[in-house]
């Protein structure tokens, strides 16, 4: 078994945006941090689609609204 796969930039996003399109189901978890901080923010999501997890880096500053 394989690492998941990490996407940081933009390009990275709304290639496996279009990916995520050929698949009927998609489990995804958010990871958020709002224990140590005022305003919560989403630290982390994973995502699940034909057999395979991939993790998107929102803190990284990508446009996730391929999504």
């Amino acid at each position: 078994m394989s690492l998941p796969q990490i996407l940081t930039t933009t390009d990275e996003i709304e290639r496996y945006a279009a990916e995520l399109s050929q698949f009927e189901v998609i489990a995804v978890d958010l990871e958020a941090d709002s224990m140590h901080h005022y305003q919560e923010k989403v630290c982390l999501l994973q995502v699940t689609a034909g057999g395979e997890t991939v993790l998107l880096d929102p803190l990284a500053g990508a446009d996730l609204s391929s999504l």
